[in-house]
């Protein structure tokens, strides 16, 4: 009959959902797991908290109500969660190789080795994390400048866009700064190191970029404050919603605290 086949149809889709859903689970949910775990052991409250708690509520009802053909199923909770956690963290992961990606670009526009000019006036190659403050270095047209240094000719011109971002090149004259990572255009440039490789323009951006994708930025580290507030608070809600929707039965009371979570 009708009603029998549809009775029929639901059920093999209700264990369809099931089918569909322990994989996502299975193969999603382990990061999930495995940062909770490690936000717990440090004592910490995270969002993370909540949604596993979510995730693992709404599987266990829907498992149960499958079994006991009692209610709706929920499974598609589980991987609207679970997938959406995971594109955040694919985001996060990808920005933060692209951060790597620049860190070492950048890193291999340095030139590894300069010319030091001797007093007696010959010049000898030294590596460039060998070069002390007030050496003299010399730069070839169409070189990257190795170090922050003050120029000591008479005047070149300057492609400083990775630095400043302006496109034209710039005029330096004699007693003005270069940069790291600039390129000379016009002429042989002479000029005096006034920093190290580790304390150049170049290496300040390195540092930028890896203290930015190794360390918390201030809404990460605010959001998580807001967590160790935000996740009782939620708790506290949702088991508010169930003492309050007891009185309609066991499943209407899980179902709301469920939804709060």
């Amino acid at each position: 009959s009708g009603p029998h086949t549809a009775e029929i149809f639901r059920d093999v889709l209700r264990y369809a959902c099931l089918l569909f859903a322990t994989p996502v689970l299975v193969l999603l949910g382990g990061p999930l797991v495995e940062s909770t775990w490690e936000a717990l052991s440090l004592r910490r409250l995270t969002t993370d908290v909540l949604l596993l708690l979510g995730v693992v509520a709404a599987f266990a009802y829907s498992l149960a109500a499958l079994w006991l053909d009692t209610a709706d199923v929920y499974f598609e909770v589980c991987c609207m969660i679970l997938v959406a956690v995971t594109l955040g963290k694919w985001l996060e992961g990808t920005a933060k190789q692209k951060a790597t990606k620049a860190i070492r670009s950048l890193r291999e526009l340095i030139p590894k080795t300069v010319r030091v000019m001797q007093p007696d006036g010959s010049e000898s190659d030294r590596p460039t994390d060998q070069v002390v403050i007030g050496d003299r270095l010399r730069i070839l047209p169409g070189e990257r400048i190795p170090l922050d240094g003050i120029v000591a000719c008479t005047r070149c011109d300057i492609d400083q866009q990775l630095i400043t971002g302006e496109s034209l090149p710039v005029t330096k004259s004699r007693g003005e700064v270069v940069y790291a990572g600039s390129l000379n255009l016009s002429r042989e440039l002479c000029l005096t190191a006034h920093s190290t490789a580790n304390e150049g323009t170049i290496a300040r951006l390195m540092q930028a970029v890896e203290e930015a994708t190794s360390s918390p930025c201030r809404s990460t580290r605010l959001a998580d404050r807001l967590a160790a507030w935000f996740v009782p608070i939620i708790f506290a809600a949702a088991l508010t919603a169930f003492c309050c929707h007891f009185g309609s039965g066991l499943e209407d009371a899980l179902m709301a605290a469920v939804s709060v979570v």
